[in-house]
């Protein structure tokens, strides 16, 4: 008897063995025949989907009118199998506010493409008048005409000017856009400086959101130094004293706070 039992529990592992080898079979040749399937089918439909939408530089109707550019053969019932999609997802990261691109299609004849926007830190306004931004990644990118994203601004005795590639050419912008960097690691100073202006000597006015002083912070070493005792001086002093108590707040020589009226 226990050796009959023995044996139907074999019987029964090779059952659910056999059961489960022609269930991934299945599975494979479904698979594969969707696949064929779905490359054979036209596109009929073209989905949009913008990763980053807070930023308003590229709208769904901006990529979906790239991608049906006539002069760009439109996929737009076209076979799946015949769509570029490296080609399409190059053609959309040539648009300068787009940091990426990515195209797929469907089972269902669909294109989906999902674009995600250059993040704008820091926008500088040079000497000569000319506007651009500095991205993330500490790349120029230009201004927008229907859009403005609020970051920190930077004018002055800035030379740089936006040029024929994103690439920043000089200190100057490189210490501005490491500010930016420092900002926005420190939600208390970013929510405070709106504003900066370097002057001839490459040293900083901070202009800030609130209050009508100006704050003399000198170069741009020492931000962990000169912030803490500006943050100080917020805390302390200005809730006694008002906001428009002073007009320069001096933070530019080390262990110092000057404040003139």
């Amino acid at each position: 008897m226990k050796k009959w039992n023995e044996i139907k529990e074999m019987l029964k592992k090779q059952n659910n063995l056999i059961l489960a080898v022609c269930g991934l079979l299945l599975m494979v040749v479904f698979i594969a025949f969707a696949e064929r399937h779905g490359k054979e089918s036209t596109c009929h439909k073209i989905e949009v989907e913008i990763a980053n939408p807070e930023l308003r530089f590229v709208s769904e109707d901006m990529i979906h009118s790239i991608i049906t550019d006539q002069n760009f053969d439109s996929p737009v019932s076209r076979k799946l199998s015949q769509i570029e999609l490296e080609r399409l997802e190059e053609k959309l990261k040539e648009n300068a506010f787009v940091r990426d691109a990515q195209v797929y299609t469907t089972l269902h004849g669909e294109l989906r493409a999902r674009v995600e926007q250059r993040q704008p830190l820091l926008r500088i306004w040079s000497k000569s008048g000319q506007g651009y931004y500095i991205d993330r990644n500490g790349m120029k990118m230009p201004l927008n005409p229907k859009y403005s994203a609020r970051v920190l601004l930077a004018t002055g005795h800035i030379e740089e000017g936006l040029g024929k590639d994103d690439s920043v050419r000089t200190e100057l912008v490189q210490d501005l856009y490491r500010l930016a960097l420092y900002l926005e690691d420190h939600a208390f100073y970013n929510a405070l400086t709106g504003h900066v202006q370097v002057d001839a000597n490459r040293e900083l006015m901070i202009i800030p959101r609130v209050g009508r002083h100006e704050v003399l912070f000198g170069s741009f070493d020492d931000l962990d130094e000169k912030f803490g005792r500006l943050s100080i001086f917020y805390r302390e002093a200005l809730p006694k004293e008002g906001w428009d108590t002073y007009r320069m707040i001096n933070v530019k020589y080390k262990d110092q706070i000057i404040a003139n009226r």
